[in-house]
């Protein structure tokens, strides 16, 4: 029979657990970091540069007729590590000696679940932030006055297939009200209806369904006539620090100070032409 003793769990401390414990929970719960661009910042960093290449224009060869050489132009978007998100409770040792449930671990949960709809709000306001509200214009009221109907999805796709994004990691974000309105579209394909009777579903976490190319998952973060399509290269994720737990212990108050804490950054790339808003009448944000 196989034993734990102190030998195996040596080099694990409380601090590691508790702050890993609240990192699953956030990647668990928030449905936006997996479908955005992400990338990792060095500490010393204050912001993240982005590359962004333009094109070519194709030339013909014309006999005897020399083409004429051209430059890649490149721009960069900088991406401000600026959002340092922090949750912090202020535990007494009673409470915590007579309480029937384990707080810390209580703590660590709702933290990280928090944590978890805080980085989705973050995100969903950065995508409202950055949408093109100039031409061509990628925020456009819906078709039939206040309800997400077939026609809007499909200008949201004309919109993206203009500028040429991608038919792959398409996405389309939706308020619970447009979740309900959707489930009356017939092109929506229910995943749930699909994998009814499957003991395992195939599919990506949070996924509620698919239609005209998009995945489309509900989130309470985003508004309501505040929809958004769009392609998993429309925002850029910088992460500087992931979840760090503290502790501190409160002698006045003859309690421990419990501290979750990370830092990250967010920006609209493309400006604003890899993503669309759908529902709010045009004009910005």
């Amino acid at each position: 029979m196989a034993l734990m003793g102190v030998t195996e769990v040596t080099n694990v401390s409380q601090r590691e657990i508790m702050a890993n414990m609240v990192q699953q929970y956030l990647q668990g719960a928030a449905m936006f970091p997996q479908r955005i661009q992400t990338f990792i910042a060095a500490p010393g960093w204050k912001s993240v540069d982005i590359p962004r290449a333009g094109g070519f224009t194709v030339q013909t060869k014309v006999e005897n007729v020399a083409v004429t050489p051209q430059v890649l132009t490149w721009a960069v978007d900088n991406l401000p590590l600026d959002q340092h998100r922090v949750v912090q409770v202020n535990l007494e040792k009673i409470a915590s000696l007579q309480s029937k449930v384990a707080q810390e671990l209580q703590i660590a949960e709702r933290a990280g679940l928090d944590l978890a709809f805080d980085t989705d709000l973050q995100i969903v306001n950065a995508f409202y932030d950055s949408a093109s509200g100039a031409g061509p214009d990628h925020i456009i009221p819906y078709a039939n006055a206040s309800t997400l109907a077939g026609a809007d999805i499909l200008e949201a796709k004309r919109l993206l297939d203009i500028q040429k994004v991608p038919q792959s990691e398409r996405y389309l974000a939706v308020s619970p009200t447009s979740y309900s309105k959707l489930l009356a579209i017939s092109d929506f394909v229910r995943y749930d209806a699909i994998f009814a009777n499957q003991t395992t579903v195939g599919i990506r976490p949070g996924v509620v369904g698919t239609i005209y190319g998009f995945e489309v998952f509900m989130s309470q973060a985003v508004e309501d006539l505040k929809d958004i399509a769009f392609h998993r290269t429309a925002l850029a994720y910088g992460v500087q620090q992931g979840v760090n737990y503290e502790t501190d212990l409160d002698l006045p108050n003859l309690a421990m100070l419990h501290s979750f804490d990370q830092i990250y950054g967010l920006k609209g790339l493309d400006l604003g032409l890899r993503h669309v808003v759908l529902g709010t009448a045009a004009g910005p944000l």
